[in-house]
């Protein structure tokens, strides 16, 4: 097979995973020697666009989008069209580190073959891979969570978004999904309590993580992020029941003992005492009396503990006009809050190149 080649790149406009318009893509060394190895690739010099293919990757720190478009031309370089001249063992290797960046998406036209695309649907059913897109700007605003970054893997998966402040801010979490191969996840600014998102830099990190093999890859976002953080009114504290007025009299306990007492003790002393004398002679005294002295003084002292004290009108009118005026305060402050979180509008801007 002749490959086409194609002098702005088209290969980079094609994955799915990092779009970028080729009027926005600047030169560069790396891009250069790209651009070398497809030549190669298109004169059929095989060697020599596998050996400029390598040497990109060697480079280390590569942008994504070189990084997946130098592993598409050592795919292709090392699985031709020529049946001759193909190495499928290395084609592998290159294909398995490109699905890891590339679950989803063809490759660029001018690469295409069928055998080449037949490896690229085997390698995907063999290895797990994850990417994400997000877009360029997105408006949040209050609690409101918007949709906004896709996520795509190659197998399901449990996906984590969250984001991280440069200014040393532990990590949020913003928004989960089940195990799926693609979703979307969502921003949100506020959750009502407290501030999610802030104005400042931050980096927005996604897990995505394999629901049929113990593998995590993480993809992350630079982005840079404007707006206003809400001020919140303080929420008033409640009434110290300790300073409320007392709503009743104090308890009768004590006298209810001491009454309980002295009428048991009485009650007993005049069933014993003053009875008419016998024509026979004393006969031994009524222990009925004795219970009856028990029983009234136990039923005195009783009502001594189990009395509640006597309702203070007065007290109980002041403590529910301090409790109303508690509740009064606090939903204004509640609603004033509300709405100044349902106004919190933040403009995020975010770099499309995952990290």
């Amino acid at each position: 097979m002749r490959y086409r080649f194609a002098c702005t790149l088209m290969l980079l406009s094609n994955v799915a995973l990092a779009p970028v318009a080729a009027g926005q893509q600047q030169p560069s060394p790396v891009m250069d020697m790209i651009e070398k190895a497809k030549n190669a690739l298109n004169n059929l010099q095989y060697t020599q666009a596998r050996t400029t293919a390598r040497e990109v990757l060697a480079l280390g720190k590569l942008k994504r989008s070189q990084e997946i478009a130098a592993l598409q031309v050592a795919s292709a370089a090392y699985y031709p069209d020529e049946a001759s001249a193909r190495m499928p063992d290395s084609a592998v290797i290159f294909l398995k580190r490109l699905v890891r960046m590339m679950p989803t998406g063809p490759f660029p036209t001018d690469l295409m073959s069928p055998g080449l695309d037949s490896q690229l649907v085997w390698a995907r059913q063999t290895t797990f891979g994850a990417s994400a897109r997000a877009p360029l700007e997105v408006t949040i605003k209050g609690t409101e969570p918007r949709l906004a970054i896709d996520v795509m893997a190659t197998r399901p998966a449990r996906w984590q978004l969250l984001v991280i402040s440069t200014e040393g801010v532990p990590p949020v979490l913003l928004d989960t999904l089940g195990s799926t191969p693609g979703g979307r996840l969502s921003l949100r600014a506020h959750n009502g309590n407290s501030v999610l998102i802030g104005p400042g830099d931050h980096e927005f990190y996604i897990l995505g993580i394999s629901s049929t093999s113990p593998d995590t890859i993480t993809l992350k976002f630079d982005a840079s992020v404007k707006g206003a953080t809400p001020t919140l009114v303080d929420i008033p504290d409640a009434p110290d029941p300790k300073r409320l007025l007392p709503e009743r009299s104090p308890r009768a306990l004590g006298g209810g003992i001491a009454g309980g007492l002295i009428v048991g003790s009485a009650t007993w002393a005049m069933a014993n005492y003053a009875r008419p004398p016998k024509a026979l002679g004393d006969e031994a005294k009524d222990g009925r009396a004795v219970v009856v002295g028990i029983g009234i003084g136990l039923g005195s002292i009783a009502a001594g503990i189990l009395d509640k004290g006597r309702p203070n009108r007065t007290n109980i009118k002041v403590n529910a006009a301090t409790r109303a005026d508690y509740l009064n305060r606090l939903a204004e402050a509640t609603e004033t809050n509300r709405k100044r979180i349902n106004e919190y509008t933040l403009a995020i801007t975010i770099d499309p190149e995952i990290k």
